[in-house]
């Protein structure tokens, strides 16, 4: 490949990773932490407004000596939380340094001073669509419209029954939850984001770099 041809590649190559970390994906946040031995927690809570079907939070973190090896990632709070991961690599790797290697949920052979960029996916469990609460082990489950929905009790069913179509379906819109690292062998807590959906506290959003 000519001098001039390598340039171009290269060029286009830092335009277009520029260009992935500038742009700022819907209804997302960037928290900012550390990966250390005892926890580190995120700078910042992440915040997110309520109403919204699906949220991508994306935490940022280098990995503190001394610690080394596998992380698991997990998304811990009640009611359970629907979640994705994907560990960021570059769109084009140059080969000017290692990256982490995901394995699922957990990311495997991380080392001191190693930088994590993970995108997570979330998605708010299903939510009463009469009163907005969440559905429970206990909720009940009736078909609307060809599909299932929950409802915290026989009275909200009722009320479906009563006004069809006047209730769309709902996920819940405001809860407390933590992204979470652990060291995959003991358990041992190494990163925790505190995600707040909802409330006062989602008036404004993490900040997003």
């Amino acid at each position: 490949m000519s001098t001039t041809r390598k340039l171009a590649f290269l060029v286009g190559a830092i335009a277009v990773s520029t260009l992935a970390a500038w742009y700022r994906w819907p209804d997302s946040a960037h928290a900012i932490g550390v990966v250390k031995r005892g926890g580190g927690t995120a700078r910042h809570p992440v915040a997110l407004r309520g109403g919204q079907d699906s949220y991508v939070v994306v935490p940022t973190a280098p990995v503190i000596p001394p610690w080394r090896g596998d992380a698991r990632v997990a998304v811990e709070g009640e009611p359970p939380m629907a979640w994705e991961l994907e560990v960021s690599r570059p769109v084009v790797d140059l080969g000017l340094r290692r990256w982490p290697v995901q394995d699922g949920n957990r990311i495997r052979g991380l080392q001191p001073r190693d930088r994590l960029a993970l995108w997570v996916k979330l998605t708010p469990p299903p939510a009463d669509p009469v009163c907005g609460m969440a559905c429970g082990e206990d909720a009940v489950r009736h078909a609307v419209a060809g599909r299932e929905e929950c409802f915290c009790s026989e009275a909200c069913w009722e009320a479906i029954r009563a006004e069809p179509g006047r209730h769309p379906p709902r996920r819940v819109d405001r809860g407390k939850w933590a992204l979470t690292l652990r060291d995959d062998a003991s358990g041992a807590p190494l990163l925790t984001v505190p995600i707040v959906l909802g409330g006062e506290e989602a008036g404004h959003e993490a900040p997003h770099h």
